[in-house]
């Protein structure tokens, strides 16, 4: 694929970002009174808009290179977007119709958004299968931090505080983050690719534990990710080193 065509890729990723992200406000708002919703719609609606708005700028000017952090966040981001609204029009919204249309919307959009942005980042690396394998095995990582950093809000509430699930979360959203930073920056690095496994390894079973303890549908999804992004994470380390 020549330049251009990349580019118009790009333009549109980050208008459909951008696009997705106002939506999500506004289906934020029509939530009012729904906690849930109403903080996952607000924070990924804001999210989305700054990486659309990123993304353009770079775009404007020029700049939006594989070493530019929105590229990645920009495939990760999408991607635990279109998970979180299906868990709210499967759970969480049998009231108010309207705001399911917003729903399915925001997951087609994110379902478009993501492989062209895998696609992108491809491209700009110029990964074989193998790399876009292991890169798949990054962007779990990353998503599994980024998410279990948004999930303590659903613990907060009087009726479902949890302390344990709060710190459990917060620890290994911390733990994910900066390994799915570093796994990509140091992927020569044979320690800092079995101490990868090794976090997402611990995270997915005490997750596995909360899950029978405490089950809802987002652990049961994210533990299961934990395990396909240690078997990702083996598999590289076993053909690399």
């Amino acid at each position: 694929m020549n330049d251009e065509k990349l580019d118009k890729l790009k333009r549109l990723s980050a208008i459909l970002t951008l696009i997705s992200g106002i939506s999500q406000v506004v289906a934020a708002l029509l939530s009012a009174g729904m906690i849930t919703p109403l903080v996952t719609l607000i924070l990924f609606g804001l999210f989305l808009i700054f990486i659309g708005l990123r993304a353009l700028q770079f775009i404007k000017k020029g700049e939006l290179t594989k070493d530019k952090e929105i590229v990645i966040v920009g495939t990760v981001v999408p991607f635990l977007n279109a998970f979180a609204n299906l868990f709210l029009l499967l759970f969480e919204i049998s009231e108010r119709p309207l705001i399911g249309i917003f729903l399915i919307v925001h997951i087609i959009f994110s379902a478009i958004i993501f492989p062209i942005n895998f696609y992108v980042k491809m491209k700009f690396d110029e990964m074989n299968r193998f790399d876009a394998i292991t890169y798949w095995g990054i962007i779990l990582t990353r998503g599994l931090g980024l998410n279990y950093l948004f999930q303590p809000l659903a613990w907060i509430l009087p009726d479902v505080f949890n302390p344990t699930m709060i710190i459990y979360l917060l620890t290994f959203g911390f733990i994910n983050s900066i390994m799915g930073r570093k796994i990509y920056k140091e992927k020569e690095n044979k320690q800092i690719q079995i101490a990868a496994i090794i976090c997402v390894a611990a995270c997915g079973l005490i997750g596995l534990i909360f899950v029978i303890i405490w089950p809802t549908p987002n652990q049961v999804l994210f533990v299961t990710l934990a395990g396909i992004d240690v078997l990702i994470r083996a598999y590289y380390v076993k053909k690399t080193f």
